[in-house]
């Protein structure tokens, strides 16, 4: 123990080999968690109930003397910077990269994606972009008539260079913007996109297993056989037969025949062709008066019934073919901002305690701007504590409070203790060494960097098998690992903040609301466990009700998303 009596952690031999040698080998990320995790529980144990009421925003264990080596190792990590390529010269895919450029040719908005395979980053001008001769000239081309009315400009397709993934990428771009002084050109790859509609069209024709049909999209989404293995944590030899099969099954002789059958399929289907007029993200920006803009993202109807959806620390805001249908379905508009740091959104200049008020200010300005009179709020994930800060400057305009898989106020150590592994270390970290979290994080982000996405999954959802079932799915797998991206675009400062504000008290901020809140939650989630969900429900039983999935864990709204949006388009019917 220290002179001020708090338990600490000191730089004993085993942890200090696991930091250095996680600065300069990805692969060492797991085996430093492990050793962190024996050290921090012991110092938990040490600290005693009675010392959780301590000022929270200092180290309540501690870790001066391990600090020196986590900073240098840390300054190691930055020195080697965000390498893309993995350490055995394969990265997984996971989802397609875009990115925008405004008439001035700078980049305005760009996805987790993008940084990763292209290296683009934010105001990169047109002359930087890793693009061939011939694809700058049509871009140039286009950026000269973009702001004319009179001028009439169609696709094109541009192939850049991506030395991450050693190969080039071509990218379709669109002109975006009704009128010519707002006008923007949009780049998304170029490629066939599997949803969710063509997956049930395939299974009904064919009498495809839904592991077969799964298999069928990742092929068209151009993953490679060992990468859908790996994905869906089988042999190469298993998901050889079960292609084999598929191919028995639809009168295809070969992987190009069955992709071409399938790219036919897709390219004539009603659903997708219903997205694309009313279904389809659209990425606009809203302007704040201190001059920063926000991207958000818009989906479902133009006319719908409002959703502002917020997102939480390991998630994004695009959504799963079957979730663009299902908002269709019920007239929900599905708008999502993107929160500071993440994917390409500016950061705001405030102390971490005071970002998430901070970021309920600026919603309160867009909401304002949008002119939303009558709308649900969705907290996805960390969101949730989100989700209560913004309903608070909007009285009862907000229909409902709708936390899906969120978390609750941290009230006690009890509560951390009941998460998996993964996520309690990264709890504890946030809530007794917050000094220590920049370097857990920063190393956690180059395991990500260097294609551990799933292993990086496995050890989230180790306890939880419905979430491993959930990530087998192509789809779902592109949600969640596009979703780290997305998180750690810019580092890992928006990590950062939520991590310390998901692991406090922070009940004031549901108590300074009195509106409806409806709690989605699955009794798998291995991270917000159901018996603190259950408990928080009693507490607020005045205006809380628990909606329960039996079969689900954490990720609910990508593997079941029916479930929370009929709650949600419940609540525009009941008022």
């Amino acid at each position: 123990m220290s002179d001020n009596n708090l338990p600490q952690i000191n730089p004993e031999p085993e942890l200090l080999e696991a930091i250095y040698r996680t600065a300069v080998t990805p692969d060492s990320y797991d085996m430093l968690m492990a050793r962190w995790q024996r050290h921090l529980e012991q110092a938990v144990e040490e600290l005693g109930s009675e010392r959780e009421a301590a000022a929270e925003a200092d180290d309540l264990i501690e870790v001066s003397e391990t600090m020196p080596h986590l900073e240098t190792s840390f300054q190691i990590l930055e020195a080697l910077g965000r390498d893309k390529q993995a350490a055995n010269g394969q990265v997984y895919a996971t989802g397609k990269p875009r990115f925008m450029l405004g008439a001035d040719g700078t980049v305005l908005w760009f996805n987790g994606i993008a940084a990763r395979d292209l290296d683009i980053v934010k105001a990169m001008p047109l002359s930087a972009l890793p693009v061939t001769r011939p694809g700058a000239q049509l871009i140039a081309d286009a950026l000269a008539e973009l702001t004319d009315p009179q001028a009439i400009l169609r696709p094109f397709i541009v192939a850049l260079e991506s030395a991450s993934l050693g190969r080039s990428v071509h990218m379709l771009a669109t002109v975006m913007g009704d009128r010519p002084e707002t006008r923007t050109l949009m780049f998304d790859q170029a490629d066939v996109r599997w949803h969710e509609q063509a997956g049930r069209v395939m299974r009904e024709a064919f009498a495809l297993s839904e592991s077969e049909a799964d298999i069928t999209g990742m092929l068209v989404e151009g993953r490679e056989l060992r990468d859908i293995a790996e994905i869906r944590g089988r042999t190469l030899a298993t998901v050889r037969t079960q292609l084999k099969s598929v191919l028995k099954k639809t009168h295809t002789h070969s992987q190009n025949e069955l992709v071409r059958l399938c790219t036919v399929l897709s390219a004539h289907m009603p659903a997708n062709i219903n997205n694309r007029r009313i279904g389809a993200e659209k990425v606009r920006f809203h302007a704040l008066p201190s001059g920063r803009t926000i991207p958000y993202h818009v989906f479902g109807p133009e006319k719908g019934r409002p959703i502002l959806f917020l997102h939480g620390m390991l998630d994004g805001v695009q959504v799963t073919g079957e979730i663009q249908s299902l908002l269709v379905q019920h007239n929900l508009k599905l708008i999502g901002p993107e929160r500071p740091f993440f994917g390409s959104a500016e950061g705001a200049d405030v102390p971490t305690r005071h970002a998430i008020t901070a970021f309920a200010d600026d919603m309160r300005d867009m909401v304002e701007a949008l002119g939303l009179d009558r709308f649900a709020i969705i907290g996805h994930m960390a969101g949730a504590l989100v989700a209560h800060a913004v309903a608070a400057h909007f009285g009862d305009r907000v229909v409902g409070i709708v936390p899906i898989a969120g978390g609750v106020p941290i009230v006690g150590s009890e509560q951390i203790k009941m998460m998996s592994p993964r996520q309690r270390m990264v709890a504890y970290t946030a809530r007794y060494t917050p000094s220590a979290l920049p370097f857990i994080l920063r190393a956690g982000i180059r395991q990500l960097d260097h294609g551990g996405a799933k292993k990086f999954m496995d050890a989230l959802y180790v306890n939880s098998p419905a979430d491993q079932q959930a990530c087998a799915r192509g789809e779902v797998f592109n949600m969640v690992s596009g979703g780290y991206r997305y998180a750690i675009a810019q580092g890992h400062k928006a990590f950062e903040i939520d991590s310390y504000h998901v692991v406090r008290d922070w009940s004031h901020l549901v108590e300074a609301t009195d509106r409806p809140i409806h709690l989605v939650h699955g009794r798998g989630d291995p991270v917000v466990r159901i018996e603190t969900v259950r408990a928080f429900a009693e507490r607020h039983r005045d205006r809380a009700t628990l909606h329960e999935h039996p079969d689900q864990g954490q990720l609910v709204y990508y593997s079941d998303p029916g479930f929370p949006l009929s709650i949600v388009a419940g609540l525009f019917e009941a008022g």
